[in-house]
């Protein structure tokens, strides 16, 4: 659950930088703080993001050798003549 919410807010926040980056070079002031703090939230969004579905991606697998597991020892032969 905290994985799937980290991607989300990685992405989005990701996506608030790179506009931050936008607004701030086409003003005509030249926002250096709207700039900074864009690239800032873009790369912090960019490493939350990652690290997120890096952290989803390992529980999947975990959850999927756990199945399998259980899968193995309910198929074997002695586990159905004794059930």
């Amino acid at each position: 659950m905290i994985a799937k919410l980290l991607v989300a807010l990685g992405s989005v926040g990701a996506a608030v930088g790179f506009m931050f980056i936008g607004i701030g070079q086409a003003t005509p002031d030249d926002l250096d703080w709207m700039v900074s703090a864009g690239f800032v939230l873009l790369l912090a969004g960019v490493v939350v993001g990652v690290l997120g579905a890096l952290w989803y991606r390992s529980g999947e697998k975990a959850a999927e050798a756990l199945i399998a597991a259980r899968t193995d020892r309910l198929n074997k032969p002695e586990a159905r003549q004794a059930g």
